[in-house]
């Protein structure tokens, strides 16, 4: 049988580990030959911070659990007070009583609250995607995303006041790529609004 000693763990620094000991206490005392590795690995992904797990055991009586874990990128408030963390994929991660600082805010008219493993709107998951993407240059300058739900409509707000508009929350990297070349080309551009929502971008004091 895997002894408990004999469990060796790589890579868990977010997942919960009451739920990452509960697997091992499963896991410990099974016979080496009958792990079923996969129902294991199924019940490590579903720990909210983990997106895979490998479980490999070695006779006589070890075994190793591999995890990558997820990328918090984005957060947002939910009507409960408080912050969601989310990955790319709108995945919830941890709920926090405080702003975390350090995670692209999203802003909507329609937030929800969820519990950590659930997923997020569409377009909440799609302006998670768009942060993850954000270059140094413009991630220094971003107050918060805006998004409606749906994804029908996403707004970046840089923190100099100037509004760009994306349009629906779809084609994200040409849309991102048309403001870097925006304002690569117009170092001295006044505070206003930028749309790159088409191919035809446009920008100005108002539009």
């Amino acid at each position: 049988a895997v002894k408990q000693d004999n469990i060796r763990v790589f890579n868990a620094v977010y997942a919960d580990p009451d739920a990452l000991d509960a697997v091992i206490d499963d896991l410990a005392g099974t016979p080496s030959l009958r792990v079923d590795t996969e129902r294991l690995e199924d019940d490590l992904e579903t720990i909210p911070w983990v997106d895979e797990a490998r479980v490999r055991v070695s006779f006589p009586n070890s075994a190793t659990i591999e995890l990558l874990e997820r990328e918090a990128i984005a957060t947002y408030q939910a009507p409960d007070q408080g912050y969601r963390v989310i990955d790319r994929d709108g995945r919830v991660l941890d709920v926090r009583p405080g702003y975390p600082f350090a995670y692209v805010l999203i802003m909507g008219p329609d937030p929800v609250d969820l519990e950590p493993g659930e997923f997020a709107p569409q377009g909440y998951a799609a302006a998670a995607e768009l942060a993850k993407n954000l270059t140094p240059s413009i991630r220094g300058q971003v107050e918060w995303i805006e998004v409606t739900a749906d994804g029908s409509n996403l707004t970046l707000l840089l923190v100099d006041g100037t509004e760009v508009r994306f349009g629906a929350a779809r084609d994200l990297f040409n849309k991102l790529l048309r403001l870097e070349t925006t304002l690569a080309n117009n170092p001295d551009l006044e505070p206003g609004v930028i749309d790159v929502s088409t191919s035809e971008v446009t920008f100005g004091s108002q539009l």
